[in-house]
């Protein structure tokens, strides 16, 4: 009973990944359409944040459980280590 109790709450904590738009989308481009993780990716929300100076971020937010983030840092640092700085990684439960 307490194991499932705490595979209920794992679910519970999701990560927050954020990735500048131009980054992702060279990013997604490597990937492989049946992957899992460029589901996850694609599951990604468009964001536009206005800067000052009339500029925009475009930025794409992933939410995902632990494994799923630790997956696509480890495939950014494989396939497109000069992204990793570019990643924001935050976590609520």
């Amino acid at each position: 009973m307490l194991g499932r109790v705490f595979e209920y709450c794992r679910w519970l904590v999701h990560f927050t990944l954020t990735i500048p738009l131009r980054q992702y989308d060279s990013f997604i481009e490597k990937l492989d359409p049946s992957s899992p993780a460029f589901n996850i990716l694609a599951t990604g929300c468009h964001n536009r944040k206005a800067m000052r100076g009339g500029y925009f971020e475009d930025t794409v937010k992933i939410l995902c459980v632990k494994e799923e983030a630790v997956l696509i840092l480890q495939l950014a640092e494989k396939l497109c280590p000069e992204i990793i700085s570019s990643i924001s990684r935050d976590w609520s439960e």
